[in-house]
């Protein structure tokens, strides 16, 4: 997940090595100031394209990229991120929140049922927030201003577009077989994207802490 600050322009390399450690759908927003654009693919090729050109042609806003890499529900346009919030405002989210048993990913699930409980212009309220959801990091973006980064500080700036994680330089510690898919654990034997036991009982526990403020 990568959000990009004014005039920043994305690098081709870096979108698709963040693509093929995450395979399982792309997408991207970036403010018109109007409105926020946006597209969601499956095909990283067709993401990479069609973010560039949007990139060029709105150069002055913000803007993220999303690749995502699903340890729970299938990998569908309807859980490709960014997501689209009710008041016109998009969601993007890199992380494990909670288990999920179906066709519908956490990230969804939290945007449409827990996230409308925060206030997420209340400060407070959104340190708290960035708390309970432990390493993730989540963006909330608008047509226009600087967009809400949580856990801002469990990423990295380069060259004014700030990164989740180090998947941009093709580094996939936290998806490599035999660790923990969340927390980077070592964990014997186990298949890639594996969630260790502590993991486990962690995202088990936040459930319940992100259903109130």
């Amino acid at each position: 997940m990568t959000c990009f600050e004014p005039r920043a322009q994305p690098v081709r390399e870096h979108l698709e090595n963040g693509g093929k450690l995450n395979p399982h759908g792309h997408g991207w927003a970036v403010q018109s100031g109007l409105i926020v654009i946006k597209g969601r693919y499956l095909e990283l090729t067709e993401a990479v394209e069609t973010f560039i050109q949007a990139r060029r042609t709105y150069p002055y806003g913000w803007a993220i990229f999303h690749s995502r890499h699903s340890t729970t529900a299938p990998g569908t346009l309807e859980n490709c991120q960014p997501l689209a919030l009710p008041d016109g405002r998009v969601f993007a989210h890199n992380g494990g929140l909670f288990p999920v048993d179906g066709d519908v990913s956490d990230t969804r699930i939290f945007a449409e049922q827990y996230l409308p409980r925060w206030d997420t212009g209340d400060v407070g309220q959104m340190a708290e927030l960035a708390r309970r959801i432990g390493q993730n990091k989540m963006i909330i973006m608008g047509a226009r201003g600087e967009p809400l980064i949580l856990n801002e500080r469990r990423g990295n700036w380069l060259n004014g577009a700030w990164h989740s994680n180090f998947d941009w330089d093709g580094e996939d510690f936290h998806l490599a077989a035999g660790q923990c898919a969340a927390c980077g654990r070592p964990m014997p034997g186990a298949a890639e994207a594996s969630v260790c036991s502590w993991c486990q009982i962690e995202a088990q526990a936040r459930l319940t802490s992100l259903m109130t403020p």
